[in-house]
């Protein structure tokens, strides 16, 4: 392979956020524009092992780090919920948890008391936080419940092994090419569909 040709390949979101926060790869903005409800499907469908779309990414110059170049969103929201807000964190999209009895992700109250089976997303990628919430969930639920809420909790963890596909392409020009060429067919397709 060329090194002017892009390339694919998966990264977990454990990985993408190690990658984030050792500044190897770059967000160009930090507005945060998803709602609620973005949040919550987004995150649904990483647990449900959904497909969530490639993240289009470019590098500059020999050995330059990576820019986000389509995708931002969803890595701001895996930001923002997985590397955990603070309980001081203002903003209420940053505060997810997974309630553990039915599977459904909710915007909780950080200051608010919660069910034993709520599990707060920020904890699953700390297992310092993780096994001990995990020890008093147990003791705080009725014990043949425990073993499925525990079995619920390792499936939202497992968030962070996620694949998401990656295509990496040797600077901003060649990501801006193929963005609009995939916007275009986009455009096209429903074009057709809405005559058919």
């Amino acid at each position: 392979m060329r090194s002017d040709e892009p390339r694919s390949f998966t990264m977990s979101v454990n990985d993408l956020l190690r990658e984030l926060r050792a500044g190897q790869l770059v967000l160009p903005s930090e507005e945060w524009r998803w709602d609620q409800d973005d949040i919550i499907a987004f995150l649904d469908s990483l647990r449900r092992n959904f497909p969530v779309g490639m993240l289009l990414l470019w590098q500059g110059q020999a050995g330059g780090g990576k820019t986000v170049y389509d995708g931002q969103q969803r890595l701001l929201t895996l930001v923002r919920v997985l590397w955990g807000p603070e309980p001081a964190d203002d903003d209420p999209r940053a505060h997810v948890a997974c309630d553990l009895r039915n599977g459904r992700f909710f915007h909780l109250d950080p200051h608010a008391e919660v069910e034993p089976w709520h599990l707060p997303l920020r904890l699953t990628g700390k297992m310092s936080l993780f096994v001990p919430w995990m020890r008093e969930m147990c003791l705080r639920v009725d014990p043949q419940e425990a073993e499925r809420l525990v079995d619920e909790a390792d499936r939202v963890a497992r968030i962070w092994a996620y694949g998401v596909p990656v295509c990496l392409v040797p600077g901003e020009a060649a990501a801006r090419e193929i963005l609009e060429r995939h916007r275009a067919a986009e455009k096209r397709e429903l074009g057709r569909s809405r005559h058919a």
